[in-house]
Formats: structure tokens, sequence, C-alpha cells
């Protein structure tokens, strides 16, 4: 069993302070998610050390990773560009390295077809996929991956995901994955960590982050799009006319909100205890959901994402008059 990661990381860029504790744990994989110059690759070239800590530690295990030398570490990387050896085949690439045979591997990511392809006959999702199988081939004690899967799409990349996620376990290292992509980050991530302006604002099993987000920046970060701010009335959230249940809500400036999709959509009524009046003003497809704006009188305006079965049944459509629910359990209460 590999030893865990614990980091305490300061590093200060003319743009940006990174300060970032991070415990990365044995056979786990924690993806990390957050906007462009959130200091998502500084912190992964800071474990690599690719860069110096301005203060702050790193440590795996009982030993003091903090001025080790990148390649004293037994890293596996893969950052962008791939930057494979173009003298060598893409088995060749994978096998410079290698703790052990490498046809498994090769299979299991699908490479066989192009194994003696040099990487300048190799489109660049295949590049990345090379990349991907060399740095598992190693059996590092610590695998960092920055944006590993951006190249590919499509029912492949499903497929890699799966065979990704089987490897990294059996390898039983820590893993940390950095993507812009959430629902990658869901799918491959055992945890799930929300970085914003150089800071870890919560990390934990994905479902818990992205349903019970403790912030509003991390709630914004993953995906509630419904954020504003209300007046708490011990169990209830003044929104314009409204009185809203919700049961975390105390008294005072708050900000309160609800993830567009479980915002429920009726034409009579939604039998919830938070029913409010709306006004469809705008329906369009979006990830193969419908995704709804809805006018709230005298409040503002709600996102709603649905199954397009549903919008069908109920024959939504722009200028529909509705019935909007927010369902007490799923309206989150967030400090201001």
């Amino acid at each position: 069993m590999a030893a865990s990661l614990k980091a305490a990381v300061v590093r200060r860029l003319p743009d940006l302070a990174l300060d970032v504790e991070l415990e990365l744990l044995p056979g786990t994989i924690t993806a990390l998610v957050g906007p462009s110059g959130a200091g998502k690759t500084t912190l992964l070239r800071c474990l690599a050390g690719l860069e110096r800590l301005d203060a702050g530690e790193i440590r795996f295990g009982a030993e003091d990773w903090t001025h080790l030398p990148p390649q004293a570490r037994g890293l596996g990387m893969v950052f962008r560009p791939p930057s494979l050896f173009p003298h060598l085949t893409a088995r060749a690439n994978v096998a410079f390295g290698a703790r052990g045979p490498v046809d498994d591997l090769l299979a299991r990511l699908e490479l066989e077809a192009f194994a003696d392809r040099y990487p300048r006959q190799l489109s660049a999702g295949e590049q990345q996929r090379v990349a991907i199988a060399r740095a598992l081939a190693t059996r590092p004690r610590l695998l960092l991956m920055d944006e590993p899967f951006t190249a590919l799409d499509g029912p492949l990349e499903r497929r890699l995901h799966e065979a990704f996620r089987a490897i990294a376990h059996e390898l039983g290292a820590p893993v940390l994955l950095v993507t812009h992509d959430l629902a990658e980050a869901c799918w491959l991530g055992d945890r799930l960590g929300v970085l914003a302006a150089g800071k870890l604002l919560q990390i934990g099993p994905p479902d818990e982050v992205v349903q019970r987000p403790t912030t509003a920046a991390a709630a914004r970060l993953v995906g509630v799009t419904n954020l504003y701010p209300g007046d708490g009335r011990n169990g209830h959230v003044a929104w314009g006319p409204y009185m809203i249940e919700a049961p975390a809500a105390r008294a005072g400036a708050l900000t309160w909100g609800i993830r567009p999709e479980r915002v429920d959509v009726a034409v009579v009524g939604t039998g919830n205890l938070n029913e409010l009046p709306g006004l469809v003003t705008r329906l369009a497809p979006w990830s193969g959901q419908a995704r709804l704006a809805i006018e709230v009188p005298q409040a503002g305006m709600l996102e709603a994402l649905l199954p397009p079965a549903r919008v069908e049944a109920l024959g939504l459509r722009a200028g529909a008059e509705v019935r909007v629910g927010l369902p007490p359990a799923h309206v989150l209460v967030l400090p201001t």
C-alpha cells in the first residue's frame, strides 16, 4: 500500500497566491476542478517538484519531498502537451521506464492498432493515450494528470475512463487529476476538490460536494446556476414577495440556491411546499436535457433542467405559464 501524500503548499505568483492544504490517499483518485487561473496546474507542478515553494511542505508518508528533485519522487506525470519521445514508437514510449510487460496495458487502453507508429503518425488523442499508458506503466508512487482526456470524445472516451479508473485503482497509488469538466471529475474521482483563486474551497465524495456545496463560490463551480441573496427568517428565506421554506435557514442575510435539475416544473401545480408562479422565457436543448429559463414575477429568473420527455408531455414552450416547485430538502443555504 502506498503512503499518503500530504501537502501544505504556498506558492506566490504575480497574479495568484496558491495556498492549499491537501491529502492524497492511496488507491484513490482525487479529481480537482476550478476555473482557468485557479492554480490547478501550478499545484501539480509544485507536487512534481517543478515549482519551488515559498513556504509550506510536501510529505509522502514519512518522506520529506519539499526540496526533493522530481526524478527522485517516483512520479508518473501526464501534462500537456504529452511530450512523447519522437524517435520511439508508441510501444517503445510506453515501455520506456516500464516496470513489467506493457502488452496488457496497451490492450486495455486500446493502443494495439498503432503501437508500432511514431508520435508524428498519431493524432492528438492517440498521443495523449500513449502518454497515459506510459505514466501508468512505470507503476508510479504518485500519479499527476493535467486534463488527460481533453483530446478524446464519444464512446472511446467513456471506455477509456473505465479502463483508466480500473488500472489506477489496481496500482494503489494516490492520483491527482485536474480537469475543467465537472462531469468527468465526478465520474472518475473517488473524491472531488473545488479550487478557486488558489484556495481549496471544498473536498469530499463527488455527490456530497455537488449536492451540498458549502460556499457560494463552490456552488457556482459545481453547477448551481440558481444563486440569490436572501433574508433568512428561521427556517424560511424571503425572495422578493415569496417565503421559501428552507430548513437550514437562520435569521439574517444569506445566499440561497437550488440546482437546476432539482427545480420541479408543472403546468397546474407541483404539490410542493415552495410553489411559485413562473413564465418560460426560453427553452433549448442542453447536454441531453432541456434547459429552461423561467421568470418568477417580482423575484428573478430561475433555471431548470428537465428530461425532454417531460417537456414534451407538459407541452412546454417559450411563453408558457408554469408552476415552479422548489423542494425544501434541496434548497441550499450558504453564507453570504
